[in-house]
């Protein structure tokens, strides 16, 4: 019989996901207790409700509890790392920083030491952030995409300032699938047919336009010049990204690490960030 959406899997997904990565703001006492807070639970469950009515393709049901668990802790994490003097906030901001520092080490794994600086830089950004009381994060749900793009920043700021070597990782893609679709994306080019909306959208800014432009000249594929402007530009998580394109997460991310390899020796990339970076 398939399983079926309700409290009692919200709670037992929310503990794995929870204990697996060492979260305590949901439970009883900041994780003295096993005990999750009733809240949390009930949110958790409204999140998987929504998720499911707007979900665009099929998805396993512990997946997209998985996916509320982490919009729902993220909510959490956002008050916390507001809620001044407390420890709460100490909490918050030791779980962002671990994060970060993971993240970091994954994308750099071969210099832990320049890993950790790109994780204390993004943040010590999202700190002054929050030091502001004028600002607030439109979707608090995202904290944790957020956090991750400032990352990115800065790990580009470092591969661009000091020319790093990515890792590459084993393709789950054939060449052939990848020739394809840059022969496809020359033929659109060549025909003069209109991108996509959802890359016009990221046209937003002056800025923007012109390291759009710059990544469409060192990108012939249109797959991986998707997953950088996604990402980058448009703050979006792999998982938005991966059904955006109708593949898997892992395929994004390799898309992203090929599109990094060759955006790496691209000058007119380099150029144009450098230019944007000093404006």
């Amino acid at each position: 019989m398939a399983e079926q959406l309700s409290r009692e899997l919200c709670q037992t997904v929310a503990g794995e996901v929870l204990r697996q990565r060492d979260w305590r703001l949901a439970y009883v006492g900041l994780g003295i207790s096993e005990c999750l807070e009733a809240g949390f639970v009930s949110e958790v469950f409204q999140e998987a409700q929504h998720k499911q009515r707007e979900a665009s393709r099929i998805q396993s049901l512990r997946q997209l509890v998985e996916r509320a668990v982490i919009t729902c802790y993220c909510r959490r994490l956002y008050q916390a790392c507001r809620a001044h003097r407390t420890l709460r906030q100490q909490r918050a901001w030791q779980e962002l920083s671990a994060y970060l520092l993971a993240a970091a080490c994954w994308k750099m794994p071969d210099d832990p030491a320049q890993a950790q600086e790109c994780a204390q830089q993004a943040l010590l950004s999202l700190w002054r952030r929050f030091s502001d009381p004028q600002w607030n994060l439109e979707r608090p749900g995202a904290l944790l995409r957020y956090a991750e793009t400032a990352l990115l920043r800065e790990v580009w700021r470092m591969w661009k300032e000091q020319g790093k070597r990515w890792e590459k990782e084993k393709p789950l893609e054939g060449p052939e699938q990848e020739e394809q679709g840059d022969r496809e994306t020359d033929e659109r080019l060549a025909s003069g047919e209109a991108l996509p909306d959802a890359e016009r959208e990221t046209l937003r800014g002056e800025a923007d336009q012109r390291v759009v432009a710059a990544i469409r000249v060192c990108l012939r594929s249109e797959r991986q010049a998707t997953v950088i402007i996604e990402t980058f530009l448009n703050d979006r998580s792999v998982l938005e990204i991966a059904e955006q394109l109708g593949t898997s997460p892992e395929n994004v991310l390799v898309l992203r690490s090929r599109a990094i390899q060759r955006l790496r020796p691209c000058p007119e990339l380099l150029e144009t960030l450098s230019d944007v970076l000093s404006d």
